[in-house]
C-alpha cells in the first residue's frame, strides 16, 4: 500500500502553481444548473425593469441589452438589479457556491466574504462604465484576498477585463501608491498597456484572481 505523504493533492498543487504564475485561474463553475438559475433570476429582474417579456434566447437578450438601455440610464438600471438580487438571502451563498471548490483549494476554507455581490454591465462605446487600471488595496480593501468573477455571457477582449501579470505587477507596484495619489492612473495604463492580459472567460466558467 502506498502511503500519502502530502496534505495537498497533485491536482491542487498544479492549481496553486498556475495561480501563482499567472495571477488567476479560469475553471468550470461547480454547478452549472445553479449558475443558470441565478442568471435566469437576474434576467427576470431586468425584464421587469424594462417592462418586456422574458426572451426565448436569454444569451441573445443579455448580449444585446445595449439596444434596450440607453447609456445615460445604465447605472440606474444596474443599481436596480444589484439592489434586487442582493436582497435575496440565498444570493451570496449561491454565488459563492459557483467557485467554492476552487476557492478552498487556493486559500482554504476559513473565509470571510464581502456583504454584497457587485454587478458590472459593459456596453459598446460606453466610456462611463469602464473601470480603469487600479488596485483594490489602495481603496480600503485588504491585499490578502481573492476575487471571484462570474460572467453571465461569454466575456472576451474589451468585453472582459484585463490583469497585469504577477512579474510585471511586482515591477510596477512600488510606484502605484504615488501614481494613485497624483491621480495619474491613465498614465500608468499607457505605460503597461502592452503588458496586460485580456482574459477570455466563457459563460459557465469562473475566474479567480
Amino acid at each position: 500500500m502506498a502511503f500519502i505523504e502530502s496534505f495537498i493533492t497533485p491536482e491542487e498543487d498544479a492549481l496553486n502553481e498556475e495561480f501563482l504564475e499567472k495571477g488567476y485561474v479560469i475553471k468550470d463553475v461547480d454547478c452549472p444548473d445553479v449558475l443558470y438559475a441565478m442568471r435566469h433570476m437576474i434576467l427576470e429582474v431586468a425584464c421587469e425593469l424594462l417592462e418586456v417579456d422574458l426572451p426565448d434566447d436569454e444569451t441573445d437578450f443579455l448580449n444585446l441589452i445595449h439596444e434596450m438601455v440607453d447609456i445615460s440610464e445604465l447605472n440606474g438600471f444596474r443599481l436596480a438589479i444589484y439592489n434586487k438580487v442582493n436582497e435575496q438571502t440565498w444570493f451570496r451563498p449561491t454565488y459563492f457556491r459557483l467557485g467554492r471548490n476552487l476557492t478552498e483549494k487556493l486559500v482554504g476554507n476559513e473565509l470571510a466574504m464581502q456583504n454584497q455581490v457587485n454587478l458590472s454591465i459593459q456596453m459598446p462605446n460606453d466610456n462611463s462604465s469602464l473601470i480603469g487600471i487600479h488596485s483594490d488595496a489602495f481603496s480600503g480593501e485588504t491585499p490578502f484576498q481573492i476575487v471571484q468573477w462570474v460572467p453571465l455571457v461569454d466575456a472576451y477582449d474589451t468585453k472582459s477585463m484585463f490583469l497585469l501579470p504577477p512579474e510585471n505587477n511586482r515591477r510596477i507596484f512600488p510606484q502605484i501608491r504615488q501614481i494613485v495619489e497624483d491621480g495619474n492612473m491613465d498614465l500608468l495604463f499607457e505605460e503597461v498597456k502592452d503588458q496586460v492580459v485580456w482574459l477570455t472567460v466563457p459563460y459557465g466558467k469562473v475566474l479567480i484572481f
